[in-house]
């Protein structure tokens, strides 16, 4: 089994943070480097490339610089749909561009999500299936060393979901519409389960091992501009301390925190 991984990278046009946001990659890459299983191929796509990307000496690790305009914050139009459509395209070029690498499973990783050490080894043991749907883990709060497990990842997190081959069509119109041919970019994250069940009446393997963080507030995360109000950022200040716990040294380990 060999596992396609596509990583959509933000531009420094949108990031509150160039430096954070560079530093989240660095250490999501770090986890597929370290991978006990080193049968995947990876293609990062961006408009600007971090300068640590040189440093990075494996072959089925890539960068690919994407030309098209970066969503615009300053503009009066802006809005939300602006970074799901920039992501979406770097989705497709990224599934492009590694359809000539023999992929049998694809997944798109978010730059700032962390892959468990064992990640390729363990799906590469699962049943074949449709797919899989990655619902345990963690919320990772890494600046303040809590974490939270939780089950229903889905709802959060968009690194949740894996796709066979035979189910990923190869783009080849990067209009904002013509990439709706990717499963990704025409279903949100909270009911990704049902590209499974409606298109292809053949419901993903759900994966009950611990494979992934999803790492919330490192000071540049999209959701932060939700919290708009004072009673929103107080729950969200208060929700590591009531509900997480410490990071484990196994954890550590684990995720390489």
């Amino acid at each position: 089994m060999k596992l396609g991984i596509v990583i959509p990278f933000k531009s420094k046009q949108v990031s509150n943070s160039w430096s954070t946001t560079c530093d989240a990659l660095w250490h999501t890459l770090q986890t597929i480097i370290q991978q006990t299983n080193q049968s995947f191929s990876v293609a990062v796509v961006g408009h600007e490339k971090p300068d640590f990307f040189d440093r990075i000496a494996q072959d089925n690790i890539q960068f690919v610089t994407v030309d098209t305009p970066a969503p615009d914050r300053a503009s009066a139009h802006f809005s939300h749909r602006d970074y799901l459509d920039d992501k979406s395209l770097k989705i497709a070029t990224g599934i492009k561009l590694l359809k000539s690498h023999d992929i049998d499973y694809w997944y798109q990783l978010d730059a700032d999500d962390l892959m468990a050490l064992n990640f390729v080894d363990t799906i590469s043991k699962q049943p074949k299936a449709s797919g899989y749907i990655i619902n345990h883990g963690y919320i990772l709060y890494k600046n303040r060393g809590r974490v939270i497990a939780n089950d229903d990842l889905i709802l959060y997190c968009g690194s949740t979901s894996i796709i066979a081959d035979a189910h990923m069509p190869t783009p080849t119109d990067f209009s904002t519409t013509g990439v709706n041919i990717i499963p990704w970019c025409r279903y949100p994250h909270m009911t990704f389960d049902q590209f499974f069940i409606q298109e292809l009446d053949d419901p993903a393997l759900v994966i009950h091992e611990r494979l992934l963080c999803y790492v919330l507030a490192s000071g540049d995360n999209i959701s932060d501009a939700w919290r708009d109000n004072w009673w929103k950022k107080l729950k969200a200040y208060l929700k590591p301390i009531i509900k997480g716990q410490r990071i484990s040294k196994e954890l550590q380990q684990q995720f390489l925190l």
